[in-house]
């Protein structure tokens, strides 16, 4: 239940601007497209399996809903004692993992965007 309800923060956090999102490359993106992110469309082209084989293209739209995350990525930093291997974690940043489709059409385990956690961590990429 508390991963539901984490995902649901962050999502909801991210599609009104509550949170910052970034993408791949640690660009900011918009609420606006965070909600397209959630949405996706493929074109393909397919040949009819009957004659005369036509071919035409058809749109695949999947819209990914909060229960279609089922990963969670952590970025972490880690420090170990090596007197006594006691390791802290902090967690820098969250990306939530849903199955998207490629442009090839296949379904595969992609991240939508990235919520950074750490603003000293977040201001080390601007510099």
């Amino acid at each position: 239940p508390e991963r539901e309800i984490l995902v649901e923060m962050i999502i909801e956090g991210a599609k009104s601007g509550k949170f910052q999102a970034y993408d791949y490359f640690n660009e900011p993106i918009s609420k606006y497209d965070v909600r397209s992110i959630l949405s996706d469309t493929v074109i393909l082209t397919i040949e009819r399996t009957t004659p005369p084989y036509d071919i035409y293209d058809t749109s695949i739209v999947k819209t990914v809903y909060n229960e279609d995350i089922q990963r969670l990525r952590f970025m972490e930093q880690w420090e170990i004692n090596p007197d006594n291997l006691k390791i802290e974690k902090k967690i820098l940043a969250i990306a939530p993992i849903a199955k998207r489709i490629d442009m090839t059409g296949v379904e595969r385990w992609m991240p939508l965007f990235w919520i950074y956690t750490d603003d000293d961590y977040l201001k080390s990429f601007s510099k």
